[in-house]
């Protein structure tokens, strides 16, 4: 199954603007479920949204700073 992968962190503390960093995993081990902590690049992101869609075999994971 593949998994996409969308991470969000705000740019800075005054703008309120937000990066986004998006990457992709071919066959993905453990689907990470909504509440759960991801760890990437040295960052924690908690996980707000899991999508399937089956037909296409991938999932994709929504995660915020």
């Amino acid at each position: 199954m593949k998994a996409d992968f969308i991470l969000m962190r705000p740019r800075d503390d005054a703008s309120g603007q937000v990066e986004t960093e998006t990457f992709q995993i071919l066959d993905i081990a453990h689907v990470p479920r909504v509440g759960e902590r991801i760890c990437h690049g040295g960052r924690d992101y908690d996980v707000y949204e899991v999508t399937w869609d089956y037909e296409e075999d991938t999932v994709c994971i929504g995660a915020r700073f």
